[in-house]
């Protein structure tokens, strides 16, 4: 009897790129490491920007910590989001949960933000504003929760040069 190879199924682009981040996370050494996988976090998502927001497990307002496609003038001008505001931040923040944003009509994009979780809570929010409708993509939304949870792992941990690099920047 002949033998067939098993079929060989095709994995997601998105699925290399969560697969390809996980293990460059792991070779953070410095916020510019950082700042290279935001961007190619974003290219994942085809989202023309990220924000990388930080408050605290207790509940702290959360702050704009790190950014890409947005000029650091920007970043510099957002305001903090409390945590019992009317937004989809506010809402990750709050209930540890993903939120969408879905584009409107005659709108350029949507958005997907997804929490930051601790061992101790949610301390903070990825937000990325999604072109061409993707944020209604099951595997991008995944692709931002899997991001958010890699950021976790370098932002609470207090000898991580990134994360009191982040902290210090907003200051």
């Amino acid at each position: 009897p002949k033998t067939s190879a098993p079929p060989v199924h095709a994995v997601s682009p998105v699925l290399t790129a969560a697969a390809r981040l996980c293990t460059d996370f792991g070779c953070v050494g410095s916020l510019d490491d950082l700042s290279g996988l935001l961007a190619r976090g974003a290219d994942a998502m085809d989202a023309t920007g990220l924000v990388v927001w930080l408050g605290s497990a207790a509940g702290a307002d959360l702050q704009p910590v790190l950014a890409h496609g947005y000029g650091q003038q920007a970043l510099a001008r957002m305001p903090p989001v409390a945590r019992a505001a009317d937004n989809a931040a506010a809402a990750a923040y709050r209930t540890g949960e993903l939120q969408i944003v879905p584009s409107r009509p005659g709108s350029s994009a949507g958005a997907i933000v997804a929490p930051i979780l601790s061992a101790d809570g949610c301390i903070g929010a990825l937000s990325a504003e999604i072109r061409r409708g993707r944020e209604g993509s099951e595997s991008v939304q995944a692709f931002a929760a899997i991001f958010a949870a890699q950021l976790a792992g370098i932002l609470v941990t207090p000898t991580t040069e990134t994360a009191t690099a982040a902290q210090h920047k907003t200051a």
